[in-house]
């Protein structure tokens, strides 16, 4: 090696004399003599350096020298560069040949460089370090990789003659022959214009092989600086990160990158040919660039990095020309993905990400913002820009022109996505790492997270605006790249040399990944859409919540899977600690987003009706229902309290405001996106050509209506809150903490969804309008829509029958929680995360890989009502359990308007009922002495009067009359055991009295007719006489057929009664309610015989009290058939026991012979 080495140095010597020596020769003669003169190192280059060319590199001053020549070569190519006129093919020729030395001579920095991490502290390590990043050798690059832009890439080693040009060009798609062309997309040339004669070896991928070993020395470099335990390396980095700064070595290399010409899609014969070898520099340069950038972001973020160090390697990753690399290499990501997916069929026209390619710029831009058509770019501290003020204008040179005619246009005014790399296709990746078949997809997200690692790292240093793109490019790359995420799964990168991932850190991996990918390029997006304004960012506000959507997606599959595949093995333990920390972070981004949805100035209110119905149909696309449930039953069971407490406060904003219309969507898709729908979102500013120039087209729903799937988060929510009921009562819940306050929550909007008049029951009544041909404002008559039941509106059914049945049996809990004293239970809650500053809020969602899972933020929580002791809190809190308690009886009477009569009674319809009561009994008790305050005495009126109207509606009904009989005959106190003998006794033939409260409460609270018509009376005198008529037909029933039932005809009598007006004024649903008429119901509801409980369309476990949550969906469980009725599901033997013991031994005798009873 030493003599080796030796010769090279006399080799070198002889060259700096032959060019400093040239006597006036002719630039191209002066080249093409110095090619000769010249000799290689000769050691082998296909293997690594040995340490023991340290000593001879050091004591030949091989890499001053090097830079010596380096330096004198740059002045004949400068000269042969600006000629005029421009350069003939002889000129050309000593062009070839001065890349070629610079390329080879180059190499031996590289692999000496590589050495630094395996050698030890000592005086020759640093010698050899400060040699290499000394500034003369570092501006020599930067200057060679501008020539290269301006000159060498028009220099090439094959012909471009008349058969090539005719022939039409392979498909892009074929792997892995051929390479995919840059700027097709644009309507550019495919194939780059080469000179047509120049040939040899040595033109072309000399030039792409002196880019790529440029990147890799100083990569090789920054690995040194930061990751060296050297006490001599730390303080070498902020002198290294100003000499780049300085040379603009990173924006020379990134520019000529991007201005890298298509490679033709043929290849050249071999697999070591030139096109092959261009290939795989190209995409070494790009992979080598991301990691030095990935490199410093992550220095910056550690402990150990320099006070003086920060705003320089600041300067060097906010570089104007690295980050639109990045950014356009990002983009050939998504389009790669787009065109393996199939989405790209979808689109037409120009890409979607700007209405146009940005063109180059002439002078250096402190960020890719102006580049990238709009943004708020600027001086980023004076570190960011492109080539020295130095750079040589060779516009009218050929390589000039020929560079141009690259670039996508006569004039060189567009530059191709990504510069028109083969971006890791498989059969050059395969060449750089050995990562088998995934090598392809490992180093694509491998570039996208090293990306937005430097991005994450700008923000929190607060230098990110004049880096991030404009809203209206970032916007489609996030969606883009999301998608991709969920519909096309990257694998985890891992090394097969090196030792296998343990289950635990497989799974924080998988999830974590692109969890963090999703989130950091959602915080992006929402960064600069809140720059952009309000009217600039509201076209894009879809993408931002679809880009989410199918991030969520992507998280939630993962996470299913990592349990799933950990199941009892010995690792669980650690998996399920890993798929804990992802979901608390996937809640934290669901937070953001709701936050975002529901801002008032650029959120849903400020939306236009076209956007909104964007909003839900990309929403649709990405499957969001599902992701949704998939993310409440991982949530709970997980078995921590806090999670679910999070899932459900980040969840619900966005549950409550997009269910109804995601499920239309789902229930109705819509035809595919029209101009006119284009037009319309994009704004009336957009231009002519249409909404794709802002958003991708939206994905549209393929999967046929699954019901399981789509309510599914709906079945997930009443198994819950009856799952928390049936613990609570009795006994086995710990009914403090934050249950009780997340069981309010979901309850509620459990109640409101699927109970509440603008829920579900709009759209059953859009569907009886739908089967019956009438506009949905316009009444049907009695009969219209009959026949079979929809699918559809059968399943809806079922859902609402479940849902009044979890919420009915809950009433007195939920009203007992809202009077109870929720600050004190929600110590342990979620917390509202809007209050936090955003660069507080990133900083704890740090990322995964790079610096570990984000430990959990201090708990802020707004100022509830308890936490004074002002005299209107308890007010407040009675106005409360008021309001809680009159939705409870709106959703029975809802229940009453849509459920057979039969599952209305299955459903307990006086618990409600009696949880009113019970309310206005403590409100009466409280307010003694007419202290109750206006307010409250007006709400208590209300719910007086909704109770006493709920008892008429269901004595209206035949099926039910006899029962509401039976519970208006009984004296107060009858459900005791005593008394319900008693009546049994004296009445044998009538129907057992409906309950008025859970049997699980105290006896002594027993309650009855007597009780409900004093809490009546205390509030409604009005209403209190209309109960004393109920009361007294139902005692004249007793002796009366039931088909002329006096309590029949009052009850109907009350209703054709005018009604308060105050009641619908105070309350819409109410009011909504009122104008729902049951005929147009009719031909939905199922025929006699027919039972919607238990569920025969959804699948769900039939035992109230299972908390089995596992899997995606409750389909997802294995249920097992009733043996005895063959009706009722179950996920077990234990859920079977217990619902047999709770009353299933009573109805399966009768469900087997059919009655449904």
């Amino acid at each position: 090696m030493e003599t080796q080495l030796a010769r090279f140095s006399r080799s070198l010597d002889a060259l700096s004399g032959h060019l400093q020596n040239a006597n006036n020769k002719p630039a191209s003669d002066l080249l093409r003599t110095a090619h000769s003169i010249y000799e290689p190192a000769g050691y082998p280059t296909d293997k690594p350096l040995p340490r023991s060319a340290v000593k001879p590199t050091l004591s030949n001053d091989l890499i001053p020298k090097i830079a010596k020549v380096l330096r004198l070569l740059l002045g004949p190519v400068s000269e042969l560069a600006s000629r005029r006129p421009p350069a003939t093919d002889w000129d050309a020729s000593g062009l070839v040949a001065a890349f070629e030395i610079a390329a080879v001579v180059l190499m031996h920095p590289v692999f000496v460089s590589q050495l630094l991490p395996i050698l030890p502290e000592r005086p020759d390590t640093s010698r050899l370090f400060a040699q290499l990043s000394d500034e003369p050798l570092l501006q020599s690059l930067a200057d060679w990789s501008w020539l290269a832009e301006t000159v060498g890439w028009g220099l090439a080693e094959f012909r471009m003659d008349a058969h090539f040009a005719a022939a039409p060009a392979p498909n892009a798609q074929m792997r892995p022959k051929f390479f995919r062309a840059r700027n097709t997309s644009y309507g550019g040339p495919t194939i780059f214009n080469f000179a047509s004669n120049v040939t040899g070896s040595g033109g072309h991928s000399n030039v792409a092989n002196l880019v790529s070993n440029s990147s890799l020395l100083v990569k090789s470099l920054v690995d040194y600086a930061c990751k060296s335990s050297h006490a001599s390396a730390a303080p070498r980095l902020p002198l290294l990160a100003a000499t780049l700064h300085r040379t603009q070595l990173l924006a020379a290399v990134s520019s000529a990158l991007r201005s890298a010409p298509a490679l033709p899609f043929w290849v050249s014969g071999s697999p070591d040919g030139p096109v092959e070898a261009a290939a795989v520099a190209y995409a070494s340069g790009l992979d080598t660039l991301s990691c030095t950038a990935e490199v410093l972001a992550k220095h910056l973020g550690g402990t150990a990095v320099a006070a003086d160090a920060v705003a320089r390697v600041l300067g060097l990753l906010s570089n104007g020309e690295l980050q639109r690399l990045l950014l356009e290499a990002m983009e050939r990501v998504a389009e790669l993905y787009e065109e393996e997916t199939g989405l790209a069929s979808l689109e037409s026209g120009s890409p979607h990400e700007a209405t146009a390619p940005p063109p180059p710029l002439l002078q250096p831009a402190a960020g890719i913002s102006e580049a990238s058509g709009g943004g708020s770019g600027g001086d980023s501290g004076g570190s960011s820009g492109g080539g020295p003020a130095t750079r040589r204008d060779l516009s009218g040179s050929t390589a000039a022109a020929s560079t141009a005619a690259a670039a996508g246009t006569a004039e060189g005014a567009i530059r191709g996505s990504g510069g028109g790399w083969p971006l890791f296709d498989a059969s050059v990746v395969t060449r750089m790492r050995p990562l088998g078949d995934w090598a392809g997809a490992v180093m694509r997200w491998e570039l996208v997270r090293r990306t937005l690692a430097t991005w994450y790292t700008l923000q929190h240093h607060r230098r990110v605006i004049p880096v991030l793109p404009s809203p209206r490019r970032l916007a489609p790359l996030a969606v883009r790249l999301n998608r991709a995420l969920a519909m096309a799964p990257p694998p985890v990168p891992h090394d097969p040399g090196l030792q296998p991932l343990t289950p635990a850190e497989l799974a924080k991996l998988d999830v974590g990944l692109a969890l963090n990918d999703t989130m950091l390029l959602c915080q992006a997006l929402l960064e600069t859409l809140k720059r952009a304004g309000t009217e600039a960012a509201a076209p894009l506000l879809p993408g931002l919540h679809e880009a989410w959507a199918w991030g969520m997606a992507a998280a939630a599959r993962r996470l299913v899977r990592a349990i799933k595949d950990a199941g009892s093995s010995r690792a669980s333990a650690e998996v399920h600690s890993a798929v804990l920390e992802a979901q608390k972070i996937l809640m934290r981004g669901q937070e953001l987003m709701s936050n975002s949805l529901l801002d008032s100035r650029a959120g849903w209110p400020a939306l236009s009706p076209a956007l909104r119905k964007d909003v839900v149909r990309r929403l649709a696309g990405a499957g969001l229902l599902r992701s949704w449930d998939t993310a409440l039953r991982l949530a709970a069971d997980s078995g921590d309290t806090r999670l679910l407490g999070s899932a459900v406060s980040a969840l619900l904003p966005s549950v409550e405001l997009l269910m109804v219309p995601l499920l239309r969507e789902a229930m109705r898709p819509q035809p595919p996106y029209t101009n006119a729908d284009a037009a319309a979102c994009s704004g009336a500013d957009a231009p002519a050509a249409g909404y794709s120039f802002l958003l991708p087209p939206p994905v549209p729903m393929t999967d046929p209506w699954d019901d399981a799937r789509e309510l599914g988060w709906l079945v997930t929510a009443a198994k819950l809150v009856s799952w928390h009921g049936w613990e609570i009562s009795g006994g086995r819940g710990s009914g403090g903490a934050s249950s009780s306050w997340g069981f309010l929550s979901l309850r509620g909007a459990l109640r409101s969804l699927a109970l509440g008049p603008a829920g579900l029951p709009a759209l059953l009544t859009e569907l009886a309008a739908a089967a019956a041909g009438t506009p949905a404002g316009a009444h049907a008559g009695a009969g219209a829509g009959s026949g079979s039941p929809d699918p559809q509106a059968l399943a809806l059914l079922e859902l609402v029958s479940l849902a009044a049945r979890a919420v009915f049996t809950t009433s007195h809990l939920a009203c007992a929680a809202a009077d109870g004293k929720p600050d004190a239970e929600r110590e342990e809650d979620i917390g509202d995360l809007s209050g936090y500053d955003q660069q507080e809020l990133m900083q704890s969602l740090r990322m995964a890989v790079i610096n570990g899972w984000a430990p959990a933020p201090p708990m802020r929580y707004p100022p509830h009502a308890g936490e004074s002791a002002a005299p209107g809190a308890s007010a407040e809190a009675a106005k409360g359990v008021l309001q809680c308690s009159a939705a409870d009886v709106t959703a029975l009477r809802s229940a009453i308007r849509l459920l057979p009569p039969a599952d209305v009674l299955r459903a307990g319809p006086l618990l409600p009922l009696g949880a009113a009561t019970a309310a206005l009994r403590a409100l009466a008790a409280k307010g003694g002495g007419g202290t109750v305050p206006d307010a409250v005495a007006s709400a208590a009126r209300r719910l007086a009067q909704s109770v006493v109207t709920a008892l008429a509606e269901l004595a209206a009904e035949p099926v039910l009359e006899p029962n509401v009989r039976a519970a208006l005959a009984e004296p107060a106190g009858a459900e005791t055991p005593q008394s319900v003998g008693a009546a049994e006794a004296l009445r044998q033939p009538e129907p057992p009295a409906l309950r008025w409260q859970p049997p699980s409460l105290d006896a002594t609270a027993g309650m009855g007719v007597g009780e409900v018509a004093a809490a009546v009376a205390a509030f409604s005198p009005r209403s209190a006489k209309q109960l004393a008529r109920l009361r007294a037909a139902a005692a004249e029933a007793t002796a009366s057929p039931a088909h002329s039932s006096p309590l029949l005809a009052a009850a109907r009598g009350l209703l054709q009664a005018a009604v308060d007006p105050s009641a619908a004024a105070a309350d819409p649903a109410v009011a909504a309610l009122e104008r729902m008429d049951r005929r147009r119901l009719a031909g939905l509801l199922p025929p006699p015989g027919c039972r919607l409980w238990q569920p025969t369309v959804l699948r769900v476990c039939c035992n109230p009290a299972c908390g089995d949550l596992t899997g995606e969906c409750e389909a997802g469980l294995k249920l097992r058939l009733c043996a005895g009725c063959e009706a009722a599901r179950y996920c077990g033997a234990e859920c079977q026991r217990q619902h047999w013991a709770s009353g299933h031994n009573a109805e399966c005798a009768r469900l087997k012979r059919g009655s449904g009873g």
